[in-house]
């Protein structure tokens, strides 16, 4: 745990002057167009709610990305368009966001913005393929995984509120 809260500071400092503009283009597909081991993939997390398929296609490349709802959790799941897994994204409540990070982070964004206000929060998990498929059945946290934080925020620069 000490490990992942070291990483979780050292990236967000390193980059903290850094936003990303993003550009996602999601269109529906079916499931006979997924690459076989991201269906093996989701199939493994036994999910309770029906899972949906998606095409995103970004400025420099596309992927193929599962989502569900499962015990209350919102769930999108990212494979290269080879079907290697990219990353697990869980739409989460900031409030849920460890402590320490959630001062970092709060902290960070009202040096940058003064007022701000955080609309939408996602934790996302990424590393080995089996070592996260592990970590989000037994939510075992000694599972060497990689782990990061997507917010989007509302806050006014030069007068004129942006998203970021």
């Amino acid at each position: 745990m000490l490990r992942f809260i070291l990483f979780l500071s050292v990236s967000f400092f390193v980059l903290a002057g850094y936003t990303q503009d993003k550009y996602e283009k999601e269109v529906g597909i079916k499931k006979e167009l997924v690459p076989q081991n991201g269906i093996d993939f989701v199939s493994k997390l036994s999910f309770s709610k029906k899972v949906k398929w998606y095409k995103e296609t970004g400025l420099t490349s596309s992927s193929v990305e599962a989502k569900t709802k499962h015990m209350g959790i919102r769930y999108s799941i990212e494979f290269s368009m080879e079907g290697v897994l990219e990353d697990v994204e869980l739409k989460v409540d900031f409030n849920k966001v460890p402590e320490k990070t959630r001062k970092q982070i709060s902290y960070y964004l009202a040096e940058k913005y003064g007022k701000y206000s955080i609309t939408k929060t996602q934790v996302q998990y990424s590393g080995d393929e089996e070592d996260v498929l592990s970590f989000l059945i037994s939510k075992n946290d000694t599972v060497p995984i990689q782990t990061k934080y997507e917010l989007i925020i509302g806050a006014k620069v030069d007068g004129v509120f942006k998203s970021f």
